[in-house]
């Protein structure tokens, strides 16, 4: 009997050490796995959210809660001339909620166009134009329903917060650090930081106007105005340029039980470097259902 019991201690023993993950437990060795940070551990399986990077320090601990904002995938082209509006009805969302509003327009057709538009297209079935997606949510939707699915995700409470802080390299490269911290345990799900580049303040070649004499829309912005629109008449802003990266978040993060922290450069040669800005979002494993959103310029810090 005594026998028994002594068997039975060493068992519970043996499980309870088989649960722990400092150093070889079930999440593997931990310690910093990015070989680009200052204490990169050759040896590591499993990441411990220690990452440190030289020369990035701005920011702080984060905070108990973050802000819940929310981001607008826009498919346009300048062939299509309803898109004036969806511009518009944007930078209105975006003017009523400062910083909280975030947007990348997905060119199609024109001179704007990416390798990413037909991926992004068939991904969120984008059939027509000017359409969006909310939040990587039910795919694309029209433009009538972007002010309320938008204020859906601004009034959700954040289950992770963003922090960015960007640097200059040099005349045409930058580089940056991104952080990630899940305010609950989400354990048992995949999520990935994905990192995009856009640039603002490109001027129009031949903007279709579809507004321009349009019965019924003389309070329109566009109205009156030319029905072929030149740079001097309309500027293309928050344009995709290129996804710069996308990191697999450690479960450790994913826990809650740490800050999760990756660095990345980007080439911003032939851009405007006042008009750039870097999107970081946090989405699912099927790289939908986005949980929140940052953005952040050249040499600028976005502070959770």
């Amino acid at each position: 009997m005594k026998n028994s019991f002594y068997l039975f201690g060493f068992i519970t023993l043996f499980l309870i050490s088989c649960e722990t993950d400092d150093g070889g437990g079930t999440d593997g060795i931990l310690g910093c796995t990015d070989p680009l940070a200052a204490n990169f551990e050759s040896t590591a399986t499993a990441d411990a959210c220690n990452c440190i990077y030289d020369g990035f320090t701005a920011i702080g601990n984060p905070p108990a809660t973050a802000l819940r904002n929310v981001l607008i995938e826009e498919f346009t082209g300048e062939w299509c001339g309803w898109c004036v509006d969806g511009t518009y009805i944007i930078e209105t969302l975006m003017e009523n909620n400062p910083g909280r509003v975030f947007t990348t327009a997905i060119h199609q057709g024109d001179f704007l166009q990416t390798g990413l538009t037909q991926t992004l297209s068939e991904q969120f079935n984008a059939s027509f134009y000017p359409s969006g997606v909310v939040d990587r949510k039910l795919g694309a939707i029209s433009r009538e329903l972007w002010a309320g699915r938008t204020s859906l995700g601004l009034n959700e409470v954040a289950k992770a917060g963003i922090a960015i802080e960007t640097k200059l390299i040099d005349a045409s490269n930058l580089e940056g650090v991104v952080h990630v911290d899940f305010k609950e345990n989400l354990v048992g799900n995949a999520f990935n930081l994905v990192l995009y580049v856009t640039e603002s303040g490109i001027a129009a070649s031949a903007q279709q106007n579809y507004y321009s004499f349009l019965s019924g829309q003389r309070d329109h912005p566009y109205y009156s105005k030319n029905r072929v629109l030149g740079g001097s008449e309309f500027t293309h802003n928050f344009v995709l340029r290129k996804e710069v990266a996308s990191f697999e978040i450690s479960p450790k993060a994913i826990k809650g039980e740490g800050v999760f922290t990756r660095k990345f450069s980007l080439n911003i040669g032939g851009y405007q470097n006042e008009n750039v800005e870097i999107i970081a979002m946090i989405v699912d494993g099927d790289l939908e259902n986005m949980l929140n959103v940052a953005g952040v310029g050249v040499e600028k810090v976005y502070n959770w």
